[in-house]
């Protein structure tokens, strides 16, 4: 099945008995936070068709880089956005 949008209005991502094939994930503007990102990026590591990623402006902080790292070595993400967030030099 390919799905052009989802909607986690209910907070599901991942479904064991759903086969989805998503290739754009798209957060942008919803200040989630790192916590919540972290959250996400579990789900994210289950589906590995998803190749563009936009966590911009979801306040995300250097405490996410590692998840963010296993993420680039796992998937074959094409496009990873992260503008306006708080990532810095260190951890970014």
């Amino acid at each position: 099945m390919r799905v052009k949008e989802y909607i986690f209005s209910k907070n599901i991502f991942y479904n064991k008995n759903l086969s989805f094939r998503i290739e754009i994930l798209n957060v942008e503007d919803n200040k989630l936070g790192d916590f919540a990102i972290k959250k996400l990026l579990k789900g994210v590591l289950t589906n590995k068709t998803i190749r563009i990623l936009n966590l911009s402006k979801n306040n995300l902080t250097n405490r996410v880089c590692e998840e963010l790292k296993v993420i680039l070595d796992s998937n074959e993400l094409h496009e990873l956005y992260l503008h306006w967030n708080v990532l810095t030099a260190p951890g970014g």
